[in-house]
């Protein structure tokens, strides 16, 4: 899967401004339904994306787009939050070559 491409929407993948993420917690109005709707609706809209990617051999048939999601999510979570290191591009790029070389199609 090419990094960084948008598809023929102009949807790239996982970008998204901040200001569209509902936010959950005591100090926030996102209920964790709303929370939950929006994880789903992105998750739908980006399964396009990854069965091009496995239709040109790019991933591997069985992927789960949710995990890789959560796998980038979750660096990027644990990074920000509990290390308090800033998420910059360098870091992002590496992430996401990790994991998807982690999901190539290696048949």
């Amino acid at each position: 899967m090419r990094r960084g491409v948008e598809d023929q929407t102009g949807h790239r993948p996982g970008a998204r401004e901040a200001a569209d993420v509902p936010a959950a917690g005591p100090h926030h109005h996102a209920s964790t339904a709303e929370v939950r709707r929006y994880v789903a609706d992105r998750l739908e809209r980006e399964q396009p994306v990854f069965r091009r990617a496995v239709a040109r051999g790019e991933l591997a048939a069985d992927v789960d787009p949710a995990l890789l999601g959560d796998l980038l999510a979750g660096a990027a979570w644990l990074r920000v939050v509990f290390r308090h290191v800033p998420a910059g591009d360098d870091f992002v790029v590496r992430a996401v070559d990790t994991v998807l070389a982690g999901a190539a199609n290696r048949g």
